[in-house]
């Protein structure tokens, strides 16, 4: 049901899956040397949705957290993500103070050290935090200027067609049932990543991702 489903939602676009799988694989394992960043982008009921749920449950309350872009750019937004393989931004949008989040995650991204304040207990110095992170939007963000080094960490997924009207509305608890078989599936596209070197690029998205690096001045708004 799973290969139905991602096949369902990219239109049997082989590249799209295949970096699906990668990314899936790579949420696995504490490996940050991509420096990379997820992008889902499409309207809703398009399956994004379905996605991030199997993500979340391959990895668990232990392993992933959600998270939004006002907490990344909290005193204390950082302190959730201690110890997490994943950091899913289910629905991401932005505000006047985003500038802070789009730091944040350039910096975490690029394996700088962080320093992570804590609720009534002391500062810790110098962490290195090991978080991915899985944004979701509806249409393509528009990051600002001092931010706009973060565009070459993005990988970005396509999804084109909305389901309104016509969704499965068991599919995502009954897909649950497959996550070993999801896991191993995602193992088969870590492998590939790591014999590859870099991430699956679909020429579906490039259209997309051509339209976000020729975006001139943006401001800081993602919808």
């Amino acid at each position: 049901m799973w290969l139905e489903t991602v096949d369902q939602i990219f239109n049997k676009d082989p590249e799209s899956i295949a970096l699906l799988q990668e990314w899936f694989g790579l949420q696995l394992v504490p490996d940050t040397r991509y420096e990379k960043l997820m992008l889902l982008v499409g309207p809703p009921r398009a399956g994004k949705g379905t996605v991030i749920r199997m993500l979340t449950y391959l990895l668990g309350d232990e392993q992933s957290s959600v998270t939004n872009f006002r907490k990344l750019g909290s005193r204390f937004g950082l302190e959730p993500l201690m110890g997490k393989l994943s950091a899913i931004l289910p629905d991401a949008q932005t505000s006047s103070g985003s500038g802070e989040a789009f730091e944040t995650l350039l910096s975490i991204s690029g394996r700088d050290e962080q320093s992570v304040d804590r609720k009534g207990v002391a500062e810790l110095p110098k962490v290195r935090i090991l978080t991915r992170f899985t944004i979701a939007v509806n249409k393509l963000p528009q990051l600002p200027d001092e931010v706009g080094t973060i565009k070459p960490r993005l990988l970005l997924l396509h999804f084109s067609e909305s389901f309104a009207g016509r969704e499965d509305t068991t599919r995502k608890d009954r897909l649950l049932a497959e996550a070993p078989g999801v896991a191993a599936w995602a193992l088969q596209g870590l492998r590939r990543l790591r014999i590859a070197g870099q991430f699956t690029e679909p020429a579906k998205s490039l259209p997309m991702r051509e339209e976000f690096k020729s975006n001139p001045r943006a401001d800081t708004h993602l919808h």
